[in-house]
């Protein structure tokens, strides 16, 4: 993949992300939204600067715990890292929590803007904070 089509997704994103989005808390009768894949961008600046990252989120099922997978694209997809998990859980305040590894998760909260779907939140890698938006496809 190369720069120019991560650029115009990011750009896409953006432009999407534009529009007017309501949180929907998550509530456990609608875990069989998450079923399916998750596609956008995930943001984290490290100190040699910011990334912007294709990120593709599979989930399996649509019972606790979700099950599936995040494929992150780095540095223009010069490297390509999957992350599976089995931990999906829903948080008291209603996100979408997963452990990805030791020192890697991501909390997310669910949109829906006009017909499309969207999760929004944080992803911590170490000690960087940085943001993931994703779409359902």
């Amino acid at each position: 993949m190369n720069k120019n089509v991560i650029l115009l997704l990011s750009l896409f994103i953006f432009l999407v992300s534009c529009a007017t989005a309501v949180k929907i808390p998550i509530l456990s009768n609608d875990l069989s939204l998450f079923k399916g894949t998750w596609e956008g961008v995930r943001q984290v600046t490290y100190v040699r600067g910011p990334t912007n990252d294709l990120t593709i989120l599979e989930i399996f099922n649509d019972t606790i715990p979700l099950k599936g997978k995040i494929v992150i694209f780095y540095q223009g997809a010069s490297d390509i890292r999957e992350y599976p998990f089995e931990n999906g859980q829903i948080t008291p305040d209603g996100n979408l929590a997963i452990q990805l590894a030791e020192d890697t998760r991501v909390n997310l909260s669910l949109y829906k803007q006009g017909e499309k779907l969207k999760l929004l939140g944080n992803y911590s890698v170490k000690l960087q904070e940085g943001k993931l938006e994703l779409y359902k496809k």
